[in-house]
């Protein structure tokens, strides 16, 4: 940003004018940032002035603001500490040696190795909910404790104490201050405590979390290591619905009955004596099933990821397919991979058929268990995933077994098979082609035609960005068919001649590049009107990467940067809809293909598909490259003109 000589706190970026400055010292680590930018959204500086100055006292006014509010928190801080140190500490260290006061209690308990992520949230959620139905007794007795455990001798103040002798009437009023005072403080203890991964004094609430259920979890797994950071939070919270209950608010919790119900019925069936519990009730615990020779189902998924990356599988394609096996895993819990039924598969189909896509960037279903999120994404009517997105997640859980059941003796059955939904349309409908008044749209933008910069590449102006991805990868698409990615990581030396034609060479031999199948490494003719617009010439100015402006994602894909872009272009020429993207160039490139007589085996070599059979197994599945510079020759997109594009001889 350039500086406005003479006046204070105004700079330029651009045309536009922005106010910045910077956060005093005194309230610089508490702010946030050290400096606060926004744009004034004017390019007029006489404008600007007048609205910096607003601006200016806007800013000013929010550091006094936040200055008052840190300063009444650190009192409101200091304050609590002196009313409750002591008893808090106690509070802490109960927690941590409830372990020691009832070995006897829970030498019956039945041992689990694991639990799913499921499943433990919902052991999380049972102590959230102990301690609010705890909370809510105290208040009902005047804020005296009615339940042996951690925390029942840390009242200062009960309705019956003796100190408050003829003070009855105020009683209450001095317990529910202290009420407020523990809440605060032991919430701020414990989020430090979350935040450093100190969870020792929840470890005896997590103990009897697991014990209600009449089960244990063995110390040394990932899983109680995941319980204990669950419990910690589900603590934080507690404390923060007893403040809300202090101010009147009641939150919204279910009974700890209702949890350890659901509890009971996700462990694996297996009838056993009914054991007592440390809260009282009768339940039927049910242990995992007998003990199996067979690996687990996260040992065999990591043997099938892994021999697949021999494969040439993509790593986009591994990470998806592993987070797809791990939400299975979540459901249901990590067992002998001789361990699953069709019930378990099924589970998963009824679960992924209500839960909504991106589960984990929505505020209100990211932090529940995958059945308690599609069971409240269902009641709120929020629209599911889509068909196909539930197949390729059942297909992934398909392929991993069927691949189990030719390495080991024990899968005897695939518990996926025959459970994908069923679907009208076909695969072709899940994206469209372009029409060709797209294509007419599309190479008429400004960006083909004339722009103002490489920036403001949709407003009309005297400049072709020829040397841009955004002018190439669409004209490339649209004549080969080829993946957005394919196109974004090519470099200089992958545009080669082969027998004195020009060609594409989709290959993924250096570390930034990868094909999504081994039949995705082919050679690809550049077409005529791609040199008649001048590629030969963008390539000869080229040393690496062709698309060397387009960066790498951090997913470690360079399309997920240029889709969106590209995504934006749509819009600019108003092509944008649901059905459309990038991915629709290869869709146009079929049906012209198929237009202009290209015959279909010749048209998926150009693409990348597998031919299938044993085409693919002798001689690479290969066409000569002059059989596929004559097909190519034939390609054209009836109606479409883009003779305004060529470079003049």
């Amino acid at each position: 940003m350039e500086a406005v000589p003479g006046h204070t706190n105004l700079v330029r970026r651009g045309a536009v004018y922005y106010h910045r400055c910077k956060v005093p010292a005194d309230i610089a680590e508490t702010y946030g940032r050290r400096e606060v930018t926004y744009s004034l959204k004017t390019r007029d500086l006489a404008e600007a002035v007048r609205r910096v100055k607003v601006a200016a006292v806007e800013t000013l006014k929010a550091f006094d603001d936040h200055r008052r509010k840190v300063a009444a928190e650190k009192a409101a801080e200091a304050a609590a500490r002196a009313a409750v140190s002591d008893p808090i500490e106690r509070l802490l260290a109960a927690g941590e040696t409830m372990a020691a006061n009832d070995t006897d209690e829970r030498a019956e308990l039945v041992a689990y190795s694991t639990l799913s992520r499921s499943q433990l949230n919902l052991f999380a959620e049972l102590h959230r909910s102990i301690r609010l139905e705890d909370d809510e007794d105290a208040r009902f007795n005047g804020f005296k404790a009615v339940r042996p455990g951690p925390g029942s001798d840390m009242l200062l103040f009960t309705a019956d104490d003796e100190r408050l002798a003829g003070k009855k009437a105020h009683a209450t009023e001095y317990a529910l201050a202290e009420s407020k005072a523990r809440a605060f403080l032991t919430g701020s203890i414990l989020r430090g405590k979350l935040a450093r991964g100190e969870y020792g004094s929840v470890e005896g609430y997590a103990e009897d979390c697991l014990a209600a259920a009449g089960i244990s979890l063995d110390a040394e797994s990932r899983a109680w290591r995941s319980l204990l950071r669950l419990v910690q939070a589900a603590e934080v919270q507690a404390m923060a619905d007893i403040q809300a209950r202090n101010e009147g608010k009641e939150p919204e919790h279910r009974g700890s009955d209702e949890i350890l119900t659901e509890i009971a019925a996700s462990l694996v069936p297996k009838p056993v004596e009914p054991n007592p519990t440390s809260s009282g009730m009768w339940l039927h615990p049910t242990p995992i099933a007998p003990v199996s020779a067979a690996p687990t189902l996260s040992e065999v998924r990591d043997r099938w990821l892994a021999e697949a990356a021999t494969r040439n599988l993509a790593d986009k394609t591994g990470d998806a397919r592993r987070i797809m096996v791990d939400l299975f895993l979540e459901l249901v819990g990590d067992r002998p991979i001789d361990g699953y039924a069709k019930a378990d598969a099924r589970a998963f189909k009824d679960v992924l058929s209500a839960l909504p896509p991106n589960r984990s960037k929505m505020k209100a279903l990211r932090n529940l268990s995958l059945e308690a999120a599609a069971k409240k994404a269902a009641a709120a009517g929020l629209p599911p995933m889509s068909i196909t997105n539930v197949n390729k997640h059942l297909g992934c859980l398909y392929g991993l077994f069927a691949w189990a059941r030719k390495h080991y003796d024990e899968v005897e059955k695939n518990p996926f098979e025959g459970m994908q939904v069923e679907k009208r349309t076909n695969a072709r409908d899940e994206r469209d082609p372009f029409s060709l008044d797209d294509l007419k749209r599309m190479f008429a933008a400004p960006v083909y035609r004339g722009c103002m910069s490489e920036r403001h590449w949709s407003t009309p102006g005297a400049v072709v960005l020829r040397d841009s991805p955004k002018f190439w990868v669409p004209l490339i698409g649209l004549f080969t068919g080829a993946r957005l990615n394919e196109i974004l990581q090519l470099y200089r030396d992958d545009i080669v001649d082969v027998d004195g034609a020009l060609c594409f060479r989709i290959c993924a031999e250096k570390d930034d590049q990868r094909v999504k199948t081994a039949s995705s490494r082919r050679l690809i003719p550049v077409h005529a009107e791609l040199l008649r617009i001048g590629f030969r010439a963008f390539v000869a100015g080229k040393s690496g990467r062709l698309f060397d402006t387009v960066e790498k994602a951090p997913d470690g894909y360079y399309s997920s940067t240029f889709s969106k872009h590209f995504v934006r272009f749509l819009d600019s020429v108003a092509v944008k809809r649901p059905k459309v993207s990038f991915h629709s160039f290869r869709h146009t490139f079929e049906d012209a293909c198929r237009a202009c007589g290209v015959p279909h085996d010749v048209m998926n070599a150009l693409q990348g598909h597998s031919q299938g059979g044993m085409s693919d197994r002798y001689g690479g599945g290969q066409y000569p490259v002059a059989r596929l510079v004559e097909e190519m020759g034939k390609l054209r997109h009836a109606g479409l003109d883009l003779s305004a594009l060529a470079v003049v001889p």
